[in-house]
């Protein structure tokens, strides 16, 4: 029997065996059907401290008004609004109700049983993760590679499926698993591999190999034969711009008619790493195989370059040595006759106001001496010197005095027209045109003093006539023309001469002063502005503003005459700036008298 409670206004239930209730200060009479219960004691009062009641209807309890504990009633005399039901089982005296358990504890059971499968089946489902997630980890740590497969766990069963790696077998997986636990102690009890082992990877067939073909290649072997005089080319080169390259380098020795080529073109790939290097190295070696040498034999391959080559002298060899030791890394060895005294042997050549010295001299100071003269003569930038020294260095000489003598003679080549002299052993010969007769004995004087037993001199000098002085000099100042016309100009209504005018008439003054006996017309010249009388003036103080400078430099003022023309001889156009410009000049002209 269970007792239970309805909330306060719950209408009460009815059916067809109503129960009455009869309270009373003494007792309480319930009916229901044939049975009857009889309460003791004041139902009024607390439940807590209620009578003794007694089952008198134990057959109601599955009846209509047993399925309360308890019914509402409005009348009642408790606060609560509640009375206790015919139904109530026991007493309230001590007595303890029936058991709950005949009306609910049946549905307990089943719900145990479900709880107690459900905790089973997460417990089972937990394993399995466990185990599932522990099967990669336990072959990646054994060294197998579980991308390929894939694992499902039966509680702490496993099956693995998919494809081995290769070099694994099916063995190997089942053993690492069952042999293993994970990082939570997973055990695996059993695993059942249905993998696939990885089939050997298909190796493609290697390729045949290539054939190798050598492309024939062809060596320097090239023989270079010479004696001063021709240079004969021997043997092979692998392609024609190597012949080429040599044939030309021997014959800007020799001339190219003194090459004898007997060279053989290959036509093929060189075999040398670096045949155009290679070929260079005898290139710059065959032009010093000319006159300086009395022989020379060489030699030259893919790797190497030797022979030997016999100077003329030592100064040849000096000038060898540092050639052949670049190029042939000292395999080419370069000889020379022990040097023995040798006389001096020096041209001296004077043509339109230029000396070229050439021959040879015994030691530097000599070729300086000859230098300075000429230079002092006609000026450094007008010497030209090729001259050979014998002996390298400034050791006396016993023709040092024959030298000097030689320079002395050269000293008056300004006062000459042309010259050429020879000093040559024990002689010195001068033949030459003077400009002048003084000109001429000032070299006859030079020539007399250095005469003694040591030495034969022997001059031949001869002197312009007055026409060829004439023309000389008038040649002079038509080279001069454009420079004076162009500098040697006034402003306007001025005679002054400005920089550039006076640096033109020195070189007037130069040509003057090489010849004797012509005089030099100096004629001025104005534009056609302003009246033609003053014009006249104004050219005649041109003419003598020129005349006292080349009296100043030095020029006889007695040889030079100053003639004012105007704007009587004009040869520019008067109408332009330009042409009246040119029309303000001077002019010079070589007269033989005025």
């Amino acid at each position: 029997v269970s007792m239970a409670r309805k909330r306060k206004g719950s209408n009460l239930r009815k059916n067809n065996n109503n129960a009455k209730v009869n309270k009373s200060k003494t007792g309480q009479t319930v009916a229901n059907n044939s049975s009857e219960l009889t309460v003791e004691g004041d139902i009024d009062r607390p439940r807590s401290k209620a009578g003794p009641v007694e089952l008198v209807g134990v057959d109601e309890l599955h009846g209509e008004a047993g399925r309360s504990d308890y019914n509402y009633s409005s009348a009642g005399t408790d606060t609560s609004g509640w009375t206790r039901s015919a139904l109530a089982v026991g007493t309230l005296s001590g007595k303890m109700p029936r058991p709950w358990f005949p009306k609910w504890g049946w549905w307990f059971l089943p719900l145990s049983l479900v709880g107690g499968a459900l905790c089973a089946w997460w417990g089972v489902r937990h394993i399995e993760g466990q185990v599932q997630a522990a099967a990669p980890e336990i072959l990646q740590a054994a060294g197998v590679d579980p991308a390929g497969l894939t694992f499902d766990a039966t509680y702490r069963n496993i099956a693995v499926a998919g494809q081995l790696p290769q070099g694994v077998t099916v063995d190997d997986v089942e053993r690492i698993l069952e042999q293993s636990t994970g990082v939570n102690d997973e055990d695996i009890r059993h695993a059942t591999v249905t993998a696939l082992v990885a089939p050997e990877p298909k190796l493609e067939p290697e390729p045949e190999p290539e054939p190798i073909v050598v492309e024939p290649t062809g060596e320097i072997a090239v023989t270079a034969v010479s004696d001063g005089q021709t240079i004969r080319l021997t043997g092979s080169v692998p392609q024609q711009e190597h012949a080429d390259r040599l044939v030309a380098s021997a014959a800007s020795a020799v001339g190219e008619g003194n090459v004898i080529n007997d060279l053989n073109v290959l036509g093929l790939k060189p075999s040398a790493a670096e045949p155009t290097v290679q070929i260079d190295r005898l290139v710059q070696v065959l032009p010093q195989l000319g006159n300086d040498i009395s022989s020379a034999n060489l030699a030259l391959g893919d790797e190497t370059f030797s022979g030997s080559i016999n100077a003329i002298d030592a100064n040849a060899k000096t000038l060898l040595d540092p050639i052949v030791a670049t190029t042939s890394d000292n395999e080419v060895t370069v000889t020379a006759p022990e040097a023995e005294p040798l006389d001096v042997d020096v041209f001296a050549n004077y043509q339109s106001q230029q000396i070229i010295l050439y021959g040879v001299v015994i030691n530097e100071a000599q070729s300086q001496t000859l230098f300075n003269a000429a230079a002092e003569s006609v000026g450094a930038d007008q010497v030209v010197s090729t001259l050979k020294v014998l002996r390298p260095g400034n050791e006396p000489s016993a023709t040092d005095a024959q030298v000097a003598l030689m320079g002395e003679t050269l000293r008056q080549y300004s006062g000459l027209q042309s010259a050429e002299s020879r000093l040559h052993a024990s002689s010195l010969y001068l033949q030459g045109v003077a400009n002048s007769a003084a000109a001429k004995q000032n070299v006859d004087q030079v020539l007399q003093s250095g005469t003694d037993d040591s030495l034969s001199v022997v001059g031949d000098i001869t002197v312009l006539s007055i026409d060829s002085e004439l023309s000389l000099l008038q040649g002079e100042f038509d080279l001069l023309s454009s420079e004076i016309r162009e500098n040697v100009v006034f402003d306007t209504n001025s005679d002054v001469l400005n920089t550039r005018a006076t640096e033109v008439l020195d070189k007037v003054v130069n040509a003057i002063g090489r010849f004797e006996r012509p005089r030099i017309l100096v004629s001025g010249h104005t534009d056609s502005l302003g009246p033609a009388g003053p014009n006249q003036v104004l050219s005649a103080r041109r003419a003598s503003a020129v005349r006292a400078y080349l009296a100043e430099r030095g020029v006889d003022v007695e040889r030079v005459r100053a003639v004012g023309l105007g704007e009587s001889q004009p040869i520019g156009d008067n109408n332009t700036a330009a042409g009246r410009q040119i029309n303000r000049r001077v002019e010079f002209t070589a007269v033989e008298r005025f």
